[in-house]
């Protein structure tokens, strides 16, 4: 259908697509990267639709933030972006999340059996819309929930291309579900808090994505199921407290780790299922954080040889406008991460890049329900 390569297959093939090249799968928030993607215990998580939902129920106020992940690797991969929007807002009854993931290949060339060489021009592109919600519901204990569309889309991008020639589909629709506890450990007078949090998440449990391209002599029809993870894990933070209302906190650190299996992976890559990740983030007077972590993947890519940590890195500089003087409850952070990649992951790939990137702009309005000043 394509003459030109990529790295997600562009007709899907029948069972389970995992290839971690979707955007129900590859993160592009780059505190997550940064941090290993081990995210399925980080309570007050933004980015909680990508993990477990049950990290919207501890965030406070309203938030938004748009992200990107370069893939382009090698040279001719340039139009190959993942991008992301991710939006929360706190209520009386819970807080609300809303995300949007999408995965640009750019533009292919379509064929067909009578004429190879291609009639034209489309887009392909994947993307995947959540809603979720999360919140306390005894001491400790948090949930969440969220359902999610994902299609994969193909457009035309000039004329030539007649409807019947174009690949389509039947989107799938999702559902996730997840838990988060969290232990005080102890309080040690006024200057200091800790926490450990242990985390549980299902993903992807729904319909199959379904494919139908006509442009053949016989028309031919695909069917895939979306990876389904159970994820675990657990972090341990702690936090310097402020010594005046409104004051900024001098010190606070957070270390994460996750186990990610994909139960239903089966065929060629039924033993692809086991992911492990690390992080430590360590943030000086709300200012500026520092961020790293590590990812096991169970097989060999870009990123790294099979069953081998693969190291991440990352900062982030933020900006409370109260440092300012100013009276508004509002943060502005802008988040990098460090991505090292394998230029030479096999003998039939050669890259031009030893690394990609991944960033983002937030912008937080961080009173609670109650009124108060809530700051992260």
């Amino acid at each position: 259908m394509s003459t030109r390569p990529g790295i997600a297959a562009v007709v899907a093939t029948s069972g389970v697509a995992q290839t971690y090249n979707s955007p129900l799968e590859v993160p592009t928030d780059p505190r997550a990267v940064a941090m290993g993607e081990s995210h399925v215990a980080y309570r007050a998580n933004s980015s909680a639709l990508m993990f477990n939902p049950a990290g919207l129920a501890a965030l406070h106020g309203a938030g938004i933030s748009y992200s990107r992940r370069s893939v382009d690797w090698m040279k001719w991969l340039d139009q190959f972006v993942y991008y992301g929007i991710d939006a929360f807002a706190e209520t009386s009854i819970g807080v609300f999340g809303a995300c949007y993931n999408r995965f640009n290949q750019g533009d292919v060339t379509v064929s067909t059996t009578i004429s190879p060489a291609g009639i034209g021009k489309a887009s392909l592109y994947s993307h995947a819309i959540a809603l979720g919600y999360g919140r306390e519901i005894v001491d400790g204990l948090e949930a969440g929930i969220a359902a999610k569309y994902y299609d994969i889309v193909m457009s035309p991008t000039g004329p030539g291309l007649p409807a019947n020639t174009l690949w389509s589909t039947t989107p799938a629709w999702l559902f996730d579900a997840g838990l988060l506890y969290t232990i005080p450990v102890y309080r040690d007078g006024e200057e200091w808090n800790h926490a450990i949090t242990i985390g549980a998440s299902v993903q992807n449990i729904g319909t199959e994505l379904k494919s139908r391209y006509p442009a053949s002599e016989v028309e031919q029809s695909f069917s895939e199921q979306q990876p389904q993870y159970v994820r675990l894990g657990f972090s341990y933070s702690i936090g310097g407290l402020p010594r005046e209302r409104h004051a900024l906190a001098p010190f606070s650190a957070l270390l994460t780790a996750e186990y990610g299996n994909v139960f239903n992976a089966k065929g060629p890559f039924a033993s692809a299922k086991d992911y492990w990740g690390w992080g430590m983030e360590a943030k000086i007077y709300e200012l500026v954080s520092l961020r790293c972590g590590w990812v096991t993947m169970p097989f060999t890519s870009i990123y790294g040889q099979k069953g081998e940590p693969m190291l991440r890195g990352g900062a982030a500089v933020h900006l409370p406008f109260r440092v300012l003087g100013s009276g508004l409850p509002l943060v502005l952070s802008g988040n990098f991460s460090m991505i090292p990649i394998d230029r030479y992951p096999n003998q039939f790939m050669l890259g031009d890049k030893t690394s990609l990137t991944s960033f983002s702009i937030d912008l937080r309005y961080e009173y609670d329900s109650a009124g108060q000043s809530s700051p992260e």
